[in-house]
C-alpha cells in the first residue's frame, strides 16, 4: 500500500520526461514562436516537474518512502538523459543538463541536516548518481 502512489506516478513521470513529449513541446514552441508564453515549453515543464518533486523534501522530515522512490526515479531518468548523447534535438539535452545541474546544486545546499539518516543517505545517493552521470557524459563527449 505504501508504494501505491509511486506505482501510479512512475509512468506519468516517465511520460513527462520522455523524448516524445519533448519533441511535441519543442515543435509547438516553434509554431508559437510569435506568441511568447502562449504554451509551456519543454524547459518550463521540466523545471516545474523538478521543483514540484523536490519541493516538500525539506518541509517533511518524515517523508514517505514512495516520495523518496519518486525522487530517485526522477534523478535516475535525469541521469539517463544526461548520459544519452543522441537526442532528437540538442535543446532536449541542454534542458536535461540544466535540470541535473539545478538538482545537484539543490542537494549540495540541502544535504538533509536535521533530517533522519534515511533521508540524508537518499540525498547523497541521488547526488552521487547525478555526479557520476555528468562525469561520464563529459568523458563520452571528449572521447
Amino acid at each position: 500500500v505504501a508504494a501505491e502512489p509511486f506505482t501510479q506516478q512512475r509512468p506519468i513521470l516517465q511520460h513527462l520526461m520522455g523524448e516524445p513529449l519533448a519533441m511535441r513541446l519543442l515543435d509547438n514552441a516553434e509554431k508559437l514562436r510569435d506568441q511568447p508564453g502562449a504554451a509551456p515549453g519543454f524547459a518550463d515543464v521540466q523545471r516545474h516537474l523538478s521543483r514540484t518533486i523536490w519541493a516538500e523534501a525539506d518541509a517533511r522530515p518524515d517523508m514517505a518512502a514512495w516520495r523518496r522512490n519518486l525522487q530517485r526515479e526522477h534523478a535516475g531518468l535525469l541521469a539517463a538523459a544526461v548520459l544519452r548523447t543522441q537526442h532528437a534535438r540538442a535543446d532536449t539535452r541542454a534542458v536535461y543538463l540544466q535540470e541535473a545541474r539545478w538538482l545537484m546544486d539543490w542537494l549540495r545546499r540541502h544535504p538533509g541536516t536535521g533530517l533522519g539518516p534515511q533521508e540524508r543517505v537518499h540525498r547523497q545517493d541521488v547526488l552521487d548518481t547525478l555526479q557520476r552521470a555528468m562525469a561520464a557524459s563529459w568523458i563520452r563527449a571528449a572521447g
